[in-house]
């Protein structure tokens, strides 16, 4: 019967220490290599405006001051309608002469809605619920109770808190 040698280091041995230095090293990393979390959040309000173009006149009507405002992929809140601002639409005409001219559109608005709500911010980007970035020239589906459509931020101030 052969006589097993004790003390010998084998392939098994050395998988284990492997195993156990690579969680070692995974814990260092974790608890001292990555960047903490900051857990003190500040809101600050937000002010936003967002573009409508070529709003039905019906749909136009049914925008009010004070409702909220859903983005439409996630259905999170993005604040409360505070102003609303709006002209007749226009768009390009092209003429037979080869101008092109801005043309009234019958019963539609462009409309500008300006939307107030409370947002973290991080690196000069500033996020509604933590969801929702606000980021210049985006467009995003939105709704309220009683329209959706299109829109695209135009503007982004914050308050000084």
């Amino acid at each position: 019967m052969a006589e097993r040698k004790k003390g010998r280091f084998n392939i098994i041995d050395g998988i284990v220490v492997l195993v156990i230095v690579v969680i070692i090293a995974g814990a260092v990393y974790k608890f001292h290599g990555l960047d903490k979390t900051s857990k003190n959040v500040n809101m600050q309000t937000v002010t936003y405006q967002m573009k409508i173009e070529a709003l039905r006149d019906y749909v136009f009507n049914n925008i009010k001051v004070g409702d909220t405002v859903y983005d439409y992929t996630s259905n999170n809140a993005i604040g409360t309608i505070t102003n609303i601002e709006w002209d007749d639409a226009v768009r390009a005409l092209y003429t037979k002469d080869g101008r092109t001219v801005a043309a009234p559109v019958e019963n539609r608005y462009d409309v500008i809605i300006t939307i107030e709500a409370q947002a973290t911010e991080n690196n000069g980007m500033y996020s509604v619920n933590k969801v929702y970035d606000l980021c210049m020239n985006s467009k995003r589906e939105i709704y309220t109770k009683y329209i959706d459509c299109t829109a695209k931020i135009t503007s982004i101030s914050a308050e000084n808190n």
